[in-house]
């Protein structure tokens, strides 16, 4: 049996219905039901409103870091898929997410102010970790199917996710303004359908994608420019939120639901008939020079060096993100429309996903993956130190610079670890890298920034805020100088690692007509 049949007989189904841009229009769907984490800020004012559990402040980002730890702690996840497979991982995902937020809409709804505050915790740990199932399910997906465009795959996929905040947005305006218990309930009934519709066309059409090189590129370069201006539309509603009245934001809607579907069109083929039948001639599977165990990771030095460097970037890029509504305060001296600057973070993160990932792969034969955790970290590094110097202008710039940054590092990290460590026990290798971002953002953006927030507030004598540059200018230069540490392990990384990329060998005399399937 030659190696393309056998790729798609190992999924259980034959080469003729397999159809992996299916599979990935799919998932961004699915992926959309993740990014409702995000969706936090839209209706947790429910549990501030005095008749019912009057919560304060700290309570309420309590249950934000609960779902924030159910999303990125994803080593039983991980364990899960493994031995399940992803279309389970994406069903059980679907699941916890509507258990958790049909819990909340309860607690909310029809019991408010009963539920105990831990239960609460509960409830957003369940859907946050429903949230981290279908990530995880995703970039598994994405990793098998598109295997030498990995940076494309789940950097474009990533990228959408991170725009998930601007859709969960359009729909909240749209028809649930005021209503926040109902939209949990969206929430819930979303997450169910979704998987009912969508988890079945993935079971059918999973496979590896067998087009020319060419032809898979060029579609993610369409699906990029794509998405790239999603994020410019994203920006500008975000600015004129405002002003928008409810018929402008179903009109909104409708154009969002349009345009989430034209994923659909790539999945048509692209190349002549007789082209298709060159997926019966050679297709190789990648070999990975360095094959371990989920938990044989643990044991090797290049993991730990790429923990630290993830640990540091994303964290510092974390204490920018999560703070924005109080950084850009803290520098006009006073409150001030935060809207813009918060919705320019996401922009930006989306940015950074798309291109890191492509160019990665684009320049693969002279620049290997780990250097662009080098130079994610590189500018994170740079922006803190613009932030800690500059003034209001460099605000801007330097918040750009960090979201940038942030979204580069998750616009390699699934396709570097494939590299690094090998496709076995992928789920759990991604589980325990995930963590870094979980770990930066205690201790960069809670403990570092948090106390240090509070310290210059209390002096200052305007607890709880703080409207002085300094309430966050020890905490940049303390990221900037982190990030030194986090350029040199990944450096170390990328010069301990360049023997495997060395390894591949790509065939160059094919060119554009070698098979997407065949080696990098």
């Amino acid at each position: 049996m030659n190696s393309c049949v056998e790729a798609m007989v190992s999924n259980g189904r034959p080469p003729a219905v397999s159809n992996a841009w299916m599979t990935f229009a799919s998932v961004m769907f699915l992926m959309l039901t993740a990014g409702t984490i995000y969706g936090f800020g839209l209706w947790s004012p429910v549990l501030k409103e005095p008749d019912g559990y009057a919560l304060d402040q700290i309570h309420v980002s309590t249950l934000s870091l609960c779902a924030s730890i159910g999303e990125y702690f994803a080593i039983d996840v991980g364990l899960f898929i493994i031995h399940f497979g992803t279309i389970a991982g994406f069903g059980l995902g679907c699941v916890l997410a509507s258990l958790g937020y049909f819990s909340l809409y309860l607690a909310t709804e029809q019991f408010n102010g009963l539920v105990p505050f831990p239960l609460l915790a509960a409830f957003c740990f369940i859907y946050g970790h429903g949230c981290s199932c279908i990530v995880s399910a995703s970039m598994t997906e994405m990793l098998m199917d598109f295997e030498s465009l990995a940076g494309f795959a789940t950097g474009s996929m990533k990228a959408h996710f991170g725009l998930a905040t601007a859709t969960m947005t359009v729909i909240y305006y749209a028809a649930f303004e005021g209503m926040p218990a109902n939209y949990l309930l969206f929430l819930s009934m979303y997450s169910i359908a979704a998987g009912a519709i969508f988890i079945p066309v993935i079971y059918v059409k999973r496979g590896k994608c067998t087009e020319k090189r060419s032809t898979a590129t060029c579609k993610f370069h369409i699906l990029s420019a794509g998405i790239a201006c999603a994020a410019l539309a994203c920006l500008a509603l975000q600015i004129f939120a405002e002003n928008l009245g409810h018929s402008a934001w179903r009109a909104i809607l409708v154009a969002v639901v349009c345009a989430s579907c034209l994923p659909f069109f790539l999945a048509r083929a692209w190349d002549k008939p007789e082209d298709e039948m060159l997926c019966a001639k050679d297709v190789e599977t990648m070999k990975h020079p360095v094959e371990v165990g989920g938990f044989g990771i643990l044991g090797r030095v290049d993991y730990w060096l790429l923990m630290v460097a993830l640990t540091i970037t994303q964290g510092a890029s974390l204490l920018v993100i999560s703070n924005s509504a109080q950084i850009l305060p803290a520098f006009t001296g006073g409150p001030t429309s935060t809207t813009t600057f918060v919705g320019m973070t996401s922009v930006f993160s989306c940015y950074g996903r798309l291109l890191f990932g492509g160019l990665s792969d684009t320049l693969a034969a002279s620049f290997t993956r780990p250097w662009w955790i080098v130079a994610a970290s590189a500018i994170v590094g740079i922006s803190h130190l613009l932030l800690y110097t500059g003034g209001y202008r460099m605000l801007w710039v330097g918040t750009a610079g960090t979201s940038f940054g942030y979204g580069g590092t998750f616009g390699v990290q699934a396709a570097l670890v494939k590299e690094l460590f090998g496709m076995t026990d992928i789920p759990l290798k991604l589980g325990f890298t995930s963590c870094a971002a979980l770990a930066g953002s205690i201790l960069f953006s809670t403990l570092l920034a948090g106390e240090l927030y509070d310290r210059e507030a209390r002096k200052l004598g305007t607890t709880p805020n703080c409207y002085q540059p300094s309430c966050f200018k020890t905490s940049f230069l303390t990221c900037a100088i982190c990030s030194i540490f986090a350029v040199l392990f990944s450096a170390i990384l990328a010069r301990r690692t360049s023997w495997i990329y060395k390894s591949k060998e790509p065939d160059s005399t094919k060119g554009d007509d070698k098979l997407y399937g065949s080696t990098l």
